[in-house]
């Protein structure tokens, strides 16, 4: 088998989610291939919007997020999508207003606003911050829609924003 286990062989839960996730990526693949992604503009692929809707058991999202051991589409970017736009209130729309407007005001290729800065400036504990804002399930899927993720990091300098 292409697992390089042989057909008597009995599958451990780990090699039988590895082989489960190889189908999902290759299906995926296949299905956005027969679509725009294979479209060549000047030698490479065209821009390709997919909206792939998966169950986080499946391990898709993990997948589609370069978390997990595949990268369907390295250098991707996934965000949560929502079938109603809803205006952004409070915290949270007072951070993607100030977040937006400061990469407006400093313009430039490779600008990084620290997190940090943005949770001092509208005064909030790093737990508020974090559950209510960072947490917000329209907070990233907005500040995508204006051009801008949040890089998330551990340790020193912690997460930031910064122009895609």
């Amino acid at each position: 088998m292409s697992s390089g286990i042989q057909s008597q062989e009995q599958l451990d839960r780990a090699k039988l989610a590895s082989i489960k996730h190889g189908e999902h990526a290759d299906v995926i693949l296949q299905a956005l291939c027969r679509g725009a992604v294979r479209k060549s503009v000047d030698g490479v692929c065209g821009k390709c919007d997919a909206y792939i809707i998966a169950d986080p058991q499946t391990g898709i999202p993990t997948m589609l997020e370069h978390k997990g051991d595949i990268d369907i589409f390295p250098g991707s970017k996934a965000v949560d999508w929502s079938p109603v736009e809803r205006e952004l209130s409070g915290r949270v729309g007072e951070a993607v207003t100030l977040i937006i407007q400061w990469f407006d005001e400093n313009l430039g290729f490779g600008k990084k606003l620290p997190a940090p800065l943005v949770m001092a400036q509208l005064r909030m504990t790093p737990q508020d911050w974090h559950n209510d804002v960072v947490n917000h399930r329209d907070f990233e899927g907005a500040l995508a829609a204006e051009g801008v993720r949040l890089v998330r990091k551990r340790g020193r300098g912690g997460n930031q924003f910064q122009r895609m």
